[in-house]
């Protein structure tokens, strides 16, 4: 089959491995901030964190590295979240040395400047945690940076209103070109809050994208009316609050949501990610009332201690797929507060895959493999029916 994966984080780069994997053509669609710093300046240096708190994510991304390792992946820089080989003598002027034997430092990177991946460089028993340069909400371990050269065609999607597709194995812009293909997996997450879903009659509502670090994209979903509450759920990621304004923060605990469907000027959409952004999602309620209703019993709360293979299996039971064919025009700042988004259009079927920030790193090869298999057998929401 004919796969389609838009977002390379963690889960969408599993699934991306897993479809590639049972022989299926796959293509990954990535959106590539052109004016986030955070993740655009590949001479800011994010420093390796080494301590024991930081063990259970280091194991975290070691497997992941090891797996995709022992699949014969080869890691190459793709755009958006990269890890590239820092200077180490600029790193330790900037951060005032390095604590605890460290013997790597390395960049976060995009295609700005960042030729290649340097996989030999990415020692998986150092490679901890990436801590976030303005050092707020948490520590995480980004995987999203890690694409497939292994038959994965990526389409690269900067805010320049530019898409780059291999088409027939020759590059161009995607301009009256389309991406079609039989199924799609929206693979979108920590760093994509909103997924505006509309109508087909042209109508856009951008809706609010990023989260701390503002990361500068949104995507669109076209889908039917009477479609449009048979989307499956997707999950966020939502972390405790920092204890005693530590720089690292400690996460009381975090848990996975799934999204709501929100339904505003004749428009639908889905909410998704984590911390802040939750806010938005329940409406009139501010960030200490969310975090007393997690802690004081929340509806999710128990979910909290199940791992998240069993967490998306609540969440795909009984849902009915919606029947899309991806229409990919590119994209197009022709919205409200000019921010491009993806057009997808048409009958095909989709899967909705939240994502994470790094707290589901662990999890995000089981979750992939998960997404793979049910769209490949077609049973995601119940559908049944094996691949073609």
């Amino acid at each position: 089959m004919d796969f389609v994966v838009v977002g390379g984080g963690c889960f969408g780069l599993s699934t991306a491995l897993y479809l590639r994997e049972a022989g299926h053509t796959v293509r990954l669609i990535r959106p590539v901030s052109t004016e986030n710093t955070a993740h655009n300046d590949t001479s800011r240096l994010y420093r390796i964190q080494q301590s024991n708190k930081a063990a259970f994510w280091k194991t975290a991304a070691a497997r992941s590295i090891a797996s995709m390792k022992r699949r014969g992946v080869d890691m190459v820089e793709c755009g958006y979240v990269g890890i590239a080989r820092g200077d180490s003598e600029w790193s330790r002027a900037q951060e005032g040395g390095m604590e605890g034997d460290v013997p790597r430092e390395y960049n976060l990177g995009t295609g700005v400047g960042v030729d290649k991946y340097y996989p030999q460089n990415v020692d998986a028993g150092y490679f901890d945690v990436i801590k976030w340069r303005e050092k707020m909400e948490g520590i995480f371990v980004s995987l999203g940076g890690l694409l497939v050269d292994g038959g994965v065609k990526c389409v690269r999607v900067s805010e320049a209103s530019m898409v780059e597709v291999e088409v027939d194995g020759e590059e161009g812009g995607i301009g009256g070109d389309v991406l079609k293909c039989e199924k799609v997996v929206i693979a979108a997450g920590a760093y994509v809050n909103t997924i505006p879903i509309n109508f087909s009659d042209g109508s856009v509502y951008s809706g609010v994208s990023g989260i701390t670090l503002k990361t500068q994209y949104t995507l669109s979903v076209f889908v039917r009316e009477e479609d449009v509450k048979s989307l499956p759920s997707c999950t966020m990621v939502y972390g405790g609050p920092t204890k005693g304004g530590k720089d690292e923060a400690e996460m009381d605990s975090f848990y996975y949501v799934p999204a709501r469907f929100e339904e505003g000027g004749g428009r639908w959409r889905a909410k998704m990610g984590h911390g802040k952004c939750f806010e938005e999602v329940v409406e009139g309620r501010d960030k200490g009332e969310i975090d007393k209703w997690f802690m004081e019993g929340g509806e999710n709360k128990e979910r909290a201690k199940r791992g998240m293979r069993e967490l998306w299996g609540e969440f795909f039971a009984g849902v009915e797929p919606v029947e899309i064919e991806v229409v990919c025009n590119g994209i197009t700042t022709d919205t409200e507060d000019g921010e491009p988004f993806f057009e997808i259009v048409g009958g095909g079927e989709v899967g909705l895959v939240g994502g994470c920030n790094g707290y589901g790193a662990k999890t995000g090869d089981e979750v992939g493999r998960l997404m793979a298999e049910k769209m490949v057998v077609g049973r995601v929401g119940g559908m049944s029916g094996r691949a073609k």
